[in-house]
């Protein structure tokens, strides 16, 4: 899902050939968006109606195709980063996807994107200090890096936990929809 967001996201500043949609893609995460991936979701995408496709003939080279967003698009785009259950809560690729295009979607979709990050991260944080409950009443069992590294995560989902809800309160709901 991530990289029909990334495409549809991508296209929105206009036609594209698929090489640059592939160039321009950037995965949160810093990772590489795979060729495979992209052509793969834009065939899947122009199949749906999502994007149109048209052919630019070109000498000496391969016929290069240019896609561009249709209605149908702009509305799957707004459904997929609307679309965040928490079982998608705690991948923060996920996350950070929908937190990038916040300003695309509603109020409402913002607060319900901000709260399913929220839990998600409760429920991680959960996770951590059981481990961490569980290392305190038999110390002799667990490494010390196991525990240093579960300490270490817990802070780190405390303080995203405290700068999401901050952010939610003081720096995105409310704020004004892009047109």
């Amino acid at each position: 899902m991530v990289t029909e967001i990334l495409i549809l996201s991508n296209l929105l500043a206009g036609p594209q050939h698929g090489y640059d949609i592939k160039r321009n893609v950037r995965r949160p995460g810093l990772g590489v968006v795979n060729n495979n991936a992209v052509y793969t979701a834009l065939k899947r995408l122009h199949e749906r109606g999502s994007l149109d496709r048209r052919t630019e003939e070109t000498t000496g080279r391969p016929n290069r195709h240019v896609f561009s967003l249709t209605d149908a698009g702009r509305e799957l785009l707004l459904e997929r980063i609307a679309d965040f259950p928490v079982s998608r809560g705690a991948d923060d690729e996920e996350f950070y996807v929908r937190f990038a295009l916040l300003y695309l979607v509603d109020e409402a979709t913002r607060a319900a994107i901000f709260a399913t990050r929220v839990q998600a991260l409760e429920e991680r944080m959960a996770t951590a200090q059981a481990y961490l409950d569980a290392a305190e009443a038999d110390g002799t069992r667990f490494p010390v890096q196991s525990v240093a590294m579960f300490r270490h995560l817990l802070d780190l989902l405390i303080t995203e936990r405290a700068w999401v809800r901050e952010y939610a309160r003081s720096g995105e709901i409310g704020a004004p929809r892009h047109p």
